[in-house]
């Protein structure tokens, strides 16, 4: 028998899998098999698959295992002031450059607590914060918006560039940017993005451990963003050059 149940898409991660229990567990303990669905499909649905005589109890062990946790949200866009492409362009580049950087394990660290982007790129949606103890859930939430005040629109900028290049960029230009303006480089995800964001860190501090800063910037520092993310982009653009990538159908005869 199959049943679907439609859960918060941010709790999925915790019925089966790395933050939940392990498959094989689950199906020992229910009888029943849980199917997720993949990443790239925005659904909220999960399948159950059992015996009839099991199906209410696999169902009753996912809803206990989706709900255990508390959570709380963080709409980044009331924190974005000003931004070029608008709050939306600019609250996805911080999700990307947030997971690239790591900081779903450093909340995982600190504060025992999940950090959840959201799994479309074409909607900005609120980000949602799940934790087990009720203190460490606002600490988060207080860490979060700090980190998205730390980050505003002047630190990050978007370039459009052909996806053709993004192979080129990564190998040629990441580490220049890096090094020579301190500027770190996050290529889409999705193949058919053209949008790249360069997000400001600073020099490099010989630390291995890296930690994003929770200060909101002065206005010299400010300056200081801006005319890095400037040069970064002017060497982005001279490495490229002209962009003007056509495409064009072929048929090949079959022999």
């Amino acid at each position: 028998m199959l049943k679907e149940q439609t859960f918060v898409r941010s709790q999925h991660r915790f019925i089966v899998g790395e933050h939940g229990v392990s498959p094989h567990d689950f199906l020992e303990e229910t009888g029943c098999v849980v199917i997720l669905p993949p990443s790239h499909m925005d659904t909220e649905d999960v399948t159950i698959i059992g015996p009839p005589d099991k199906i209410a109890g696999g169902l009753d062990r996912a809803t206990a295992l989706a709900s255990e946790l508390l959570s709380a949200s963080v709409d980044p866009r009331r924190n974005i002031v000003n931004a070029p492409k608008g709050a939306d362009a600019h609250a996805r580049a911080l999700a990307q450059y947030f997971a690239a950087r790591g900081l779903e394990e450093e909340f995982q660290r600190d504060h025992d607590a999940h950090v959840v982007f959201p799994v479309s790129a074409d909607t900005s949606e609120p980000w949602d914060i799940f934790a087990r103890d009720k203190l460490s859930l606002p600490k988060a939430r207080a860490d979060l918006i700090e980190l998205i005040r730390a980050h505003p629109p002047s630190r990050i900028t978007l370039v459009e560039v052909d996806p053709f290049f993004h192979p080129h960029l990564q190998e040629q230009c990441a580490p220049v940017v890096k090094n020579d303006f301190g500027v770190h480089m996050i290529l889409p995800q999705d193949e058919e993005s053209n949008n790249v964001v360069l997000v400001y860190e600073g020099p490099e501090s010989g630390d291995a451990s890296f930690r994003m800063p929770r200060q909101r910037p002065n206005n010299a520092e400010i300056a200081a963003f801006e005319e890095a993310l400037h040069q970064a982009r002017n060497q982005i653009l001279s490495v490229i050059g002209d962009q003007d990538i056509s495409a064009q159908h072929v048929e090949i005869p079959h022999k």
